[in-house]
């Protein structure tokens, strides 16, 4: 099925085919992929004018997928996507820690924000 112009088109679709000279070579697996780790990083930079500079990290989940300040500035949240939660990293004078706070989600969290005080 495919739309048309506010209207739906059921004709059939044409199959389309492709040969090769053999099988395809794989190249990589989802293992082996050089942008898979076990383990994610939250890393926090300081912006002063057009330079970052790395200040401090901590570790997260293997799939964080977002994360947003606490309203005073104190926390980082981190949604941690394949573990269902939130974990929480403090901001220090040093840089960050994890303060091992979890927070179990029903579903696999993959956006968040902080409503304004």
């Amino acid at each position: 099925v495919r739309a048309k112009e506010s209207q739906v088109d059921t004709s059939p679709v044409k199959p389309c085919s492709a040969t090769t000279a053999g099988p395809l070579p794989v190249r990589s697996t989802f293992k082996d992929s050089p942008f898979r780790a076990e383990q994610g990083k939250l890393l926090l930079f300081a912006l002063q004018g057009t330079k970052a500079t790395r200040v401090a990290e901590a570790p997260t989940g293997k799939n964080a997928q977002g994360v947003t300040f606490t309203p005073d500035g104190k926390y980082i949240l981190v949604q941690n996507y394949v573990e269902k939660e939130l974990a929480a990293c403090r901001l220090t004078g040093s840089g960050l820690k994890d303060t091992g706070v979890r927070v179990k989600v029903g579903g696999h969290p993959a956006s968040i924000r902080v409503a304004p005080r």
